[in-house]
């Protein structure tokens, strides 16, 4: 087992910029001691265990959570399986039984909403109180802002379901596909999601490519083929970095058209997930 490794706690959802600084510090304090940087995470998603009626659409799989992870420099990955039981687990339970017994962590860091226990009764000052108690650090990493925005999965959870790819793109601070799911049917078809963060392809790159892979299901019309076209090309031409936009868009255009079977299903009123990262 590792020996005092410095760890990072949390769901790690999409891997944005504000789970990347909680990262890089636990990197560099774990440079300094000598010893593994590590990250515990859960599954299943805690949400789909405690409330599944409400529980969020993720941004990733867990495969790709952990190819993520382990790319952004940790050294090991602890997974904790969360069950109904564990829900009813009070804060100072998890602490001893995951953190000391289990881990027996040098330093453990989170972002500054963090909260863990049974209805969420711990928060970061009750985690620094335990760690004195039992001989760990824990610390804190404030929230990481992106232009007017506080970087969170909810926000961007919340904007890819808007289609605010861009905006998505830029908080995430990373290239990542994120099938969000269709809904629709012959006649209605409506696309409520199914959208690329593939910075920089603007959002009338990504609405191009939605359109000229609905034509390809068979679902739209030549007229809905050609604004496709005009939206993708109007974008494309007026972008700054040309190139990159071009290898994007290409690249999202070759994905759907590969996928297009399973795509007319989802348009039927299906839902998926990608399984594995670009």
């Amino acid at each position: 087992m590792w020996q005092r490794p410095v760890l990072a706690l949390g769901n790690f959802d999409g891997l944005h910029r504000g789970h990347a600084a909680i990262i890089n510090r636990v990197r560099g304090r774990a440079n300094e001691r000598g010893v593994l940087p590590i990250a515990l995470t859960f599954d299943p998603h805690p949400p789909r265990v405690i409330r599944p009626d409400k529980a969020p659409e993720l941004l990733m799989t867990a495969t790709q959570k952990f190819e993520a992870l382990i790319a952004a420099g940790i050294g090991g990955i602890a997974v904790v399986r969360f069950t109904e039981e564990m829900s009813r687990w009070a804060p100072e339970r998890f602490v001893i039984n995951t953190l000391v017994e289990w881990l027996k962590v040098s330093e453990v860091w989170v972002g500054a909403n963090f909260l863990f226990g049974h209805e969420r009764a711990g928060n970061f000052s009750l985690l620094r109180e335990l760690g004195a108690r039992y001989g760990f650090r824990a610390e804190k990493i404030e929230p990481v802002r992106y232009k007017d925005f506080v970087v969170s999965s909810t926000r961007i959870r919340r904007l890819v379901a808007e289609g605010s790819v861009d905006e998505a793109g830029a908080l995430l601070g990373h290239v990542w596909p994120i099938w969000h799911g269709f809904r629709g049917g012959k006649g209605g078809a409506t696309l409520t999601g199914a959208m690329f963060v593939l910075q920089p392809l603007s959002g009338l790159a990504a609405a191009g490519v939605a359109l000229l892979l609905a034509k390809l299901c068979g679902y739209m019309s030549v007229g809905s083929l050609a604004y496709g076209i005009i939206l993708f090309a109007g974008a494309w031409l007026g972008h700054e970095d040309i190139p990159v936009l071009g290898f994007s868009g290409l690249a999202a255009f070759f994905l759907f058209f590969t996928h297009r079977s399973n795509l007319k299903r989802l348009l039927n009123g299906t839902e998926a997930r990608m399984g594995d990262p670009i």
